[in-house]
């Protein structure tokens, strides 16, 4: 009897992209360009390393909608350029998703195939003709049948009314700020959600939920690979308990110390959006030792290329997870205890001294 063989997964994916004037006013048309470009090229990545099929389609949008390539595969896509990406016009926002929809429907039956589009807007709808009132059913319509994914990227302040109108997941929703540094941070996400995105199919899921956020798993983190992967930092640090709420700065001067940017670790409690520069410590539960080091972020599951993930406080077992504060005003939340690095200045150092003269 001949042995089945299994299909190939295969991914259809199709990137809505803004070609507003507001693009060039900003001056993210180069950007743009990278970001597509980057994009193609992670999937190429990403499929060949998860062995999986893609296909990547563009659409854009200005004062209308318009098919600039139909899904084929990756490795046949051209780069965009300042001749084929040209910003102008209105904001078809809605058309530009409802016809990549179209694109993708041929497929939305093949049990192997998934879809995911993937939209970038500097701004909001102004323009659509064809679905500017049908789109919202429609996403929903499509999400019900657990093969399509809908990504967002908006401007800052658009996230929730995206939710409340178009039921698109809160975590397959970005925020980003129009500027080139904002386009490079945004693409970084993506480049983050991507690989969530394709490892979440490599273990069966169709549809993802949680685009942009990484799943910290430290249930099954012993002690002994704690031991055997990061370095006890426990002679550096001092655990305080936060016994209200505070900022972070008034909390450490409270107890004496002079606070700097880097000296304290704040308890993950809530969900947070960490950056990838930021370092971490791990805590067990009821005991003393400090575990960090240059291969943390690794062993707890954040990515290390310099990618930012959004982390949940689920799944930590019986550990503690620890961020690096870069702030002076983050409010730390009662209940919740704070890492605080007395080694890096030896002696308590009186609040009213200027740091640039403190005992180091």
């Amino acid at each position: 009897m001949k042995k089945k063989v299994k299909n190939k997964l295969r991914n259809v994916c199709i990137l809505v992209v803004d070609k507003s004037s507001s693009i060039s006013t900003y001056g993210l048309t180069d950007s743009i360009i990278n970001y597509y470009n980057y994009f193609v090229n992670d999937q190429k990545r990403l499929a060949e390393e998860h062995n999986q099929e893609v296909l990547v389609g563009l659409v854009t949008f200005a004062d209308n909608a318009h098919p600039v390539l139909y899904p084929v595969p990756a490795e046949q896509v051209r780069e965009l350029n300042r001749t084929t990406y040209i910003p102008h016009g209105m904001t078809a926002l809605n058309d530009g998703v409802g016809m990549a929809i179209e694109m993708a429907e041929p497929y939305e039956n093949d049990k192997d195939t998934a879809i995911l589009i993937k939209v970038i807007t500097d701004g909001e709808e102004n323009q659509s003709k064809t679905w500017k009132y049908k789109l919202p059913e429609t996403i929903r319509q499509k999400q019900d049948l657990g093969n399509w994914t809908f990504v967002y990227e908006v401007p800052h302040g658009k996230k929730f009314n995206l939710n409340r109108n178009f039921n698109i997941p809160l975590d397959n929703i970005n925020e980003w700020e129009a500027t080139i540094k904002g386009v490079v941070e945004t693409q970084s996400m993506t480049s983050l959600g991507l690989s969530n995105y394709y490892t979440a199919r490599s273990a069966g899921a169709r549809s993802v939920k949680n685009f942009y956020e990484v799943d910290v798993d430290l249930s099954d983190l012993n002690t002994k690979k704690l031991k055997s992967e990061l370095e006890d930092l426990s002679p550096n640090f001092k655990t305080f308990q936060v016994d209200k709420e505070m900022p972070i700065r008034s909390f450490i001067e409270s107890k004496g110390y002079l606070y700097f940017i880097g000296c304290a670790y704040y308890q993950l409690s809530k969900k947070e959006l960490v950056q990838g520069n930021k370092q971490i410590l791990v805590c067990e539960k009821g005991k003393k030792q400090v575990w960090g080091g240059d291969k943390a972020r690794q062993l707890v599951g954040l990515p290390t290329d310099g990618s930012d993930a959004y982390v949940e406080p689920y799944n930590l077992g019986d550990k503690n997870l620890y961020i690096a504060s870069t702030s002076t005003n983050r409010k730390l939340v009662r209940g919740t205890t704070l890492l605080f690095d007395f080694k890096v200045r030896k002696n308590k150092v009186p609040t009213w001294v200027d740091p640039d003269f403190a005992t180091v």
